[in-house]
């Protein structure tokens, strides 16, 4: 490619190259020359502030003021971003800690159940303590198990069997009254015949008075009274255990007759016998000798 030289005459062609190089050589050291002149203004800046004279700290302050719009501008995204991680992070750590207590809270309901129920069971074992001590008895306390929910039969199970001397027929009872039987006996378990189960017959009679009857469970919460007049009973009369039949010693409490319907006595017992914790088993005894001591009201039935 020819140079230009004087004298010569320059063509259209020519120019347009010139032009074109002209703006090549211009985009090449344009960032070059942006790059001088920001450094040039940082340096210029830089000495004004080691610079305490009036103008200089005029100028400072002007230049301070005119940029100062786009250094907000420029550090906005940047403070939107940080107080946007700020608010997930305080959402993220909210909701971690609502968990924790969710978590803590429910573990401490969990506590309170176990001590809740603790407290049942010492109290339970507290008023069968008392009983036996009034009682003087070759008693034997132990924990309910369980409910088996076969239909049809009322019963429970208990943590004693062979290894502790459970044997069948002995007497079950709490701290209100009578509860029912041991009707069969494994190692370590024994099975117990409640009194409202339809297989379950009790001699009783009347407290104070010659009336026997045989109450004999439904299934249902309230047994009946068989072999016994209705206009011979009262509702609240009490009745406990007769002795007769060899099973069950006589003057346990049983209950009280909550109501009569259709030639029916029904009677609402003294134990909660859906509430069990502990119970205690009556080693055989002569009748006169447990007649002697029930006379004592060691019984709660209220």
């Amino acid at each position: 490619m020819e140079r230009w030289k004087p004298g010569t005459t320059i063509t259209l062609s020519s120019r347009k190259l010139w032009l074109r190089r002209v703006k090549n050589s211009f985009h090449l050291y344009r960032r070059l020359i942006f790059v001088f002149i920001f450094i040039a203004l940082a340096s210029a800046l830089i000495s004004l502030s080691y610079v305490d004279a009036p103008l200089t700290i005029t100028l400072r302050n002007s230049i301070l003021s005119l940029t100062a719009p786009l250094i907000k501008a420029i550090e906005a995204p940047f403070d939107w971003a940080r107080k946007a991680g700020n608010y997930v992070d305080s959402w993220v750590n909210a909701r971690r800690n609502a968990q924790d207590m969710s978590t803590e809270n429910e573990s401490l309901k969990e506590t309170l159940r176990s001590l809740d129920a603790l407290k049942d069971e010492h109290e339970a074992l507290k008023k069968l303590i008392n009983l036996k001590t009034h009682l003087s008895l070759p008693l034997t306390t132990v924990k309910v198990l369980s409910y088996p929910g076969r239909p049809f039969i009322k019963s429970l199970l208990i943590s004693a069997g062979t290894g502790e001397g459970v044997k069948p027929q002995q007497v079950v009872i709490n701290e209100k009254g009578l509860v029912g039987r041991v009707i069969t006996v494994g190692k370590g378990i024994s099975h117990i015949l409640l009194l409202t189960d339809v297989n379950s017959h009790v001699p009783v009679v009347l407290k104070g008075t010659d009336v026997h009857a045989i109450l004999e469970g439904d299934n249902e919460g309230l047994p009946f009274l068989k072999y016994i007049q209705t206009k011979l009973v009262h509702v609240g009369d009490i009745l406990e255990t007769s002795g007769h039949g060899g099973v069950f010693p006589a003057k346990i409490p049983v209950g009280r007759i909550e109501k009569v319907e259709d030639d029916k006595i029904f009677i609402r017992l003294f134990s909660d016998l859906e509430s069990l914790s502990f119970v205690m088993l009556i080693n055989p005894v002569i009748n006169e000798e447990l007649r002697k001591l029930v006379a004592q009201d060691a019984f709660d039935p209220a």
